[in-house]
């Protein structure tokens, strides 16, 4: 007769530090698995419906509802460790049901190219072109061209900041450029250029709590002749803070001051130029209903000051947006 066997030892109870452990484990060997794979394809669907109080932003105010569909898909290639190149499209539609002239449809190219030299150093270049077409207003059409250059640096663990210049040359489809005179000028469309600076700094803190400044000035020279309208200088810096609640909730908010001095648009009546002033809050609350969709509220007020009164407004936004990522 066979001896009884002895009990088996009771499983040792597993504490909650090691559960996290374990977690944490199982994410690094995921993020190690995803970023040894050579290439990636990325999508990002969203789908947004809101009212504006005056997007035309003049002193006539106007309401409208619209709706906006965006997507857009990113292809990533590393053409060697320290080297990544990546390609994406994206169209948007944006459409007024009041204001038509506002609506838009955009189709979006770019390139880029990501080199990190160092292990807490990155350089980036893009390039990219857009399609804006204004269904109902077709003079407002353009083409948009974008060279961007990016130095980007992370330090103590969870902030950065990052250096970037921008060139923009936007030309018009259907419309012609403008004498002095107003007169239009056969052969010759429309076209503005823009050069930006921007930099900005931030980072994580009491791990929930995301803090980002953000400044940008820019020149803007147009060849429309008549009053100069679109020669001008622009300075705007913005504040924004996001804070992760819970695994399901978060909020952002963000306050933007913007000043734009124009070199010889004149103040109605009077030979000085126009400046404006605009600040501009928004506030948004998200629920991340599963790890790849997100509903997000968001309200934003914008006020502009003028010396010139005629150009002074107020525009407040309410938008419910669906994005699903994957």
């Amino acid at each position: 007769m066979a001896e009884p066997r002895a009990p088996a030892p009771a499983a040792k109870p597993v504490s909650p530090e090691e559960i996290v452990a374990a977690i944490k484990l199982r994410a690094q060997r995921e993020l190690a698995k995803r970023r040894s794979r050579k290439w990636a394809l990325n999508a990002l669907t969203t789908w947004t419906v809101g009212n504006e109080s005056n997007p035309a932003q003049s002193s006539a105010r106007k309401e409208a509802l619209y709706m906006e569909e965006y997507l857009s898909t990113t292809f990533s290639y590393k053409l060697h460790p320290r080297l990544t190149w990546q390609a994406s499209y994206s169209l948007d539609a944006l459409n007024y049901n009041e204001y038509t002239d506002g609506s838009t449809l955009t189709n979006s190219l770019l390139t880029k190219l990501i080199w990190r030299p160092l292990k807490d150093w990155r350089l980036e270049a893009h390039y990219s072109f857009d399609d804006s077409a204004y269904p109902y207003d077709a003079g407002a059409s353009t083409w948009d061209q974008k060279v961007h250059l990016r130095l980007r640096q992370s330090f103590l663990k969870n902030y950065y900041h990052y250096v970037g210049w921008t060139y923009l040359n936007k030309q018009y489809k259907d419309k012609l450029k403008r004498e002095s005179t107003s007169t239009r000028t056969p052969g010759k469309r429309r076209k503005d250029t823009r050069q930006t600076a921007t930099y900005e700094i931030g980072g994580t803190f009491a791990e929930a709590n995301t803090l980002r400044l953000r400044q940008e000035f820019y020149f803007n020279d147009s060849n429309e002749g008549f009053q100069d309208y679109n020669d001008a200088q622009d300075y705007k810096v913005r504040l924004s803070f996001n804070r992760e609640w819970t695994k399901q909730w978060s909020t952002s908010s963000s306050y933007t001051y913007e000043t734009k001095r124009y070199e010889r648009r004149s103040v109605s009546g009077i030979n000085v130029s126009q400046q404006d002033n605009t600040n501009t809050f928004d506030v948004g609350l998200t629920y991340n209903i599963t790890p790849s969709l997100d509903l997000t509220y968001t309200w934003k007020h914008k006020r502009n000051r003028s010396n010139d009164v005629g150009q002074a407004y107020i525009d407040t936004t309410n938008s419910l947006a669906f994005t699903a990522s994957f």
